[in-house]
């Protein structure tokens, strides 16, 4: 017969309370949180491949419907920094 001690039991009490959540409630508040920190992300380079007349239309559309790299070569041929000015 083994015997728990006192110090293993307070330890996992500890570990149930800090993680009282169902395993899936933790996994769909990481996935919200996910989507919430990437969307900026995907709508960034979504932006970068439309033209500027598709970049202002309303409403927006998440992805471009004559996807181009214009910008990008634009960024590339102009300056020998890039972009940043």
């Amino acid at each position: 017969m083994s015997r728990v001690s006192p110090l293993s039991q307070a330890t996992l009490s500890f570990s149930r309370a800090r993680h009282g959540l169902a395993p899936w409630a933790r996994i769909a508040g990481l996935t919200v949180c996910a989507l919430l920190t990437l969307g900026p992300v995907v709508w960034t380079v979504s932006t970068s491949l439309r033209t500027p007349a598709e970049a202002f239309n309303l409403p927006p559309q998440l992805i471009p419907s004559n996807p181009s790299t214009e910008a990008y070569r634009g960024c590339s041929t102009r300056s020998t920094s890039g972009c940043w000015r």
